[in-house]
Formats: structure tokens, sequence, C-alpha cells
């Protein structure tokens, strides 16, 4: 499929190394002549949105790496690996400061730009906001024994109230899957920016932010919450329950639940019935 795909791009490679290859989607180092790039192939129709989002935040300034070329099911990216002004992220830039205060600019870009374009957008985008549903939190409550839990019959009761307070509040555009693998950093620190755009969809700041925040030390959170600036305490009080329905709704349809997700049911257990009542009453 790379080969296919470069061929439709017009890119003659010397030769390819595969990068990764997980869940129909293939990553792989493109040789050409001295110059590298980083190509990546989408099998299944439904990875392919990350190709038009490239093109989205290219169009709304917001910082992406380099889209040389695209055909309707690959992408052709600079290798960050290979740039003189980026590096990638390491596991040290979750307690920088500087990089904290960096990535907090790109995110105040993204969510300032997204504001008006998820207004305009014709075409559905993917939302966490979406699983806030019915159906979803009734497959979270039988999958998880939860039947007896206050807190998640309180929100399957009130699902409605709910669903209208998420119709009623302003989204923008969000990333919604922050990790430092994902992350490129310039090399004095003064800029960042994040790739890998499957997830960025339709939501809320707020949720974006906490999703940074959970992986930051609390030195480095600071510093990104200072230079961020406000955080809309509606948006927060949404994110409080729907954060943990996208997140258990999202690890069920994981071959394996997740180790991490266990936290998150423990979690719901105490603070999902206060959540829902400051959001319905």
């Amino acid at each position: 499929m790379i080969l296919n795909e470069l061929e439709k791009m017009g890119v003659h490679a010397q030769r390819t190394e595969l990068l990764r290859e997980k869940d129909g989607v293939i990553v792989a180092r493109v040789f050409c002549g001295e110059r590298t790039a980083v190509v990546k192939a989408f099998c299944r129709e439904q990875d392919r949105r990350e190709i038009e989002n490239y093109r989205v935040l290219q169009a709304l300034s917001v910082p992406t790496l380099r889209l040389f070329a695209a055909t309707d099911a690959a992408i052709l990216l600079e290798d960050v690996c290979a740039s003189p002004l980026l590096r990638l992220g390491r596991p040290a830039d979750l307690d920088d400061e500087s990089v904290a205060r960096a990535l907090a600019q790109w995110y105040r870009t993204l969510h300032d730009a997204g504001e008006n374009h998820v207004l305009t957008r014709t075409k559905a985008l993917y939302s966490e906001c979406d699983f806030v549903s019915e159906s979803c939190v009734k497959r979270i409550i039988d999958a998880l024994n939860l039947a007896q839990n206050p807190g998640w019959n309180l929100l399957l009761r009130r699902i409605e109230a709910v669903r209208s307070r998420i119709r009623s509040t302003p989204m923008t555009l969000t990333y919604n899957d922050f990790y430092y693998t994902n992350l490129a950093v310039s090399a004095d620190a003064s800029s960042a920016l994040m790739f890998d755009y499957n997830l960025l969809g339709r939501g809320l700041a707020a949720s974006d932010v906490r999703n940074v925040l959970s992986s930051l030390t609390p030195r480095a959170g600071a510093a990104f919450l200072a230079a961020y600036g406000p955080i809309n305490p509606v948006e927060q009080q949404l994110d409080a329950v729907v954060s943990p329905v996208s997140s258990l709704y999202l690890a069920l349809s994981r071959p394996a639940f997740p180790a991490w997700a266990q936290q998150i049911v423990d979690d719901s257990l105490t603070r999902l019935e206060p959540a829902v009542r400051r959001l319905t009453e």
C-alpha cells in the first residue's frame, strides 16, 4: 500500500523503512536521496479523516508538521527525526515548564481558531460528547456491573438534561489525544505542536486542558495553566460527566479492558453523582 500511495503522489523512493503498523495505520520513513520524509497510510476509511484534519489546521493557521503531499488514503509529512528545527517529545517534557508554556500556546491557538470552524462545519465531526447517550451509558453500566451505583443511575435518568446542556454549550476543535509521543518541540523549547490528528474533533476546550494536565507534573501543569489562561467553569462541569463516559465507552471498545480505565471506574463511583447534580440542578 505504501508504494502505491507514494506513486500516486509522484514520489520515487529509493527505499522505505517500516516504523509502525497498527490497527490499519501504516507509518514508514521514505528515503529520497539525502532527504527523508514520513508517509502515513490508512487502510480503513474511518481513519482517513486525519488527512482532511491536516488541511483544516493549516487553513486555520494552527501549527502542524509540514504536509508535503496527500492522496485519498495517505499523507507525506516532514520527518521530525531529520528536522534541524524540531525534535520528538520525550518523557522529561512532561516536567518541563518551558515546554508546558509552549504547549499551552499551541492549544490556545487551536481552541481560538476552532470556535468558528465548528460552527460553520456542515460535515459531522468526531466528538467525544456524542458518547453521552442513553445507549452508551447503558452499555457501560451493563458491561461494568454498575447498575447499583447511584451516580450512573442518576446519569441514566437525567441523560436528556445532560445532552441538552451539551447542545447549548459552545464547542471548539479539540485534540483529544495528548501524550509526549505525539509531541514535537523546537530546539529551544520556545514552541511546540501536537501531531497525529485522528481524534481531532468537536469538543470542550476544558476537556483538552484536563487531558493535558493528567499527564503533566504539577509544576509543568501550573506553567501550562498560567500560559493558557482562564477555563470556562461550565465546560469543566460538563467535562466531569463527559470524560468518564467517553473514556469508559472507548475502553470497552478495545479487545481487552485497559488497566488505566479501572481507575476511572473507581473514581466515578463517588464523583459522578455530584457531577451530574451540579450539571442538572
